[in-house]
């Protein structure tokens, strides 16, 4: 649940700088990123190195935020807080990246269902609407289950909470009059997220059969797909209204697990049995043709650059 009970917005350098973002004059893009965790917070730190972009992000409480970033303060699942929304600024792309606080149903609910009608609601009030909305979705969406191939025109019929309350926020952004964009990211790694390499430290990874396949994408690379989608958007370029945010080459568990095990010198004593639950391929052919260039096209390039600094 949520418990926020400020409401503040809080600039990270002077209350000048702030005035200076809410100046209507003012010719830089303004970006709200809705949703300040790991995701959020790599967006903010790429885009805080281009002096073209003032960034806003929303959270429940008040966080570290070193990226000169206006910070608001609101609970998405109280409506009246949202009226901290600056009436003064009109925000050009907005970024929906808000997650769940727990596996429950319920909270699943009000991340992804509640909160995005709450905050849609508000923006109906708004005078002019964002240029651009992006929902950060998932790859859960997919019921495809026996390493199928799947893209953005696979069909979506998920047996599961999780992919099914995602689907439902994406039917309520299809089904509303702003432009929006869904990026269904695969499972997000990096720094400080790297689970699979502590499982294969303890000693343990997977086994051979079945064929479990993984589809990850590095952390940088999420942000960076989103970022260039908004400057495509900023000079006019057509983007679609759904891509897969997945790296180029979905991988078996097992062979992840091995090769971690090879390059950390570890001899793996225990063999889990895959969950076969979400095993699909997804294919990243739409934002690669959109002109994107990965950093990191596969769990080999992704998984070393975070052995390299560990």
């Amino acid at each position: 649940m949520y418990y926020s009970k400020l409401l503040l917005i809080h600039k990270v350098d002077d209350l000048e700088g702030m005035h200076a973002m809410a100046n209507p004059q003012n010719k830089q893009t303004n970006i709200l990123i809705v949703g300040f965790g790991y995701l959020g917070k790599e967006i903010a730190k790429q885009l805080y190195t281009d002096i073209n972009f003032n960034i806003w992000t929303l959270s429940r409480s008040k966080v570290e935020n070193p990226y000169k970033a206006n910070h608001i303060v609101a609970d998405l699942t109280k409506p009246f807080q949202l009226l901290c929304l600056p009436n003064n600024v009109y925000f050009d792309f907005i970024i929906y990246t808000v997650s769940a606080d727990n596996s429950t149903p319920s909270s699943y609910y009000d991340a992804y269902i509640f909160s995005l009608h709450n905050l849609l609601q508000k923006l109906r009030a708004k005078k002019k609407p964002p240029k651009k909305l992006f929902f950060i979705s998932s790859t859960s969406v997919y019921h495809q289950n026996k390493g199928q191939w799947v893209n953005e025109y696979s069909t979506t019929n998920p047996l599961y909470f999780r992919g099914r309350y995602m689907l439902e926020a994406e039917s309520l952004l299809k089904t509303s009059e702003f432009d929006t964009t869904i990026v269904r990211l695969g499972g997000i790694y990096g720094s400080n997220r790297q689970n699979i390499i502590d499982m294969v430290r303890k000693k343990s990874g997977y086994r051979n059969t079945p064929d479990v396949y993984s589809n990850r994408i590095h952390v940088e690379d999420a942000a960076g797909i989103i970022i260039h989608l908004i400057k495509q958007a900023e000079k006019n370029i057509s983007i679609n209204n759904l891509y897969l945010g997945v790296d180029c080459e979905p991988a078996p568990l097992y062979e992840i697990t091995q090769w971690l095990g090879n390059k950390l010198d570890i001899t793996l004593t225990t063999n889990k049995i895959p969950n076969t639950m979400h095993n699909k391929r997804c294919y990243n052919k739409l934002i690669i043709q959109s002109g994107y260039k990965f950093i990191y096209p596969n769990y080999k390039a992704g998984l070393s650059k975070i052995l390299a600094s560990s």
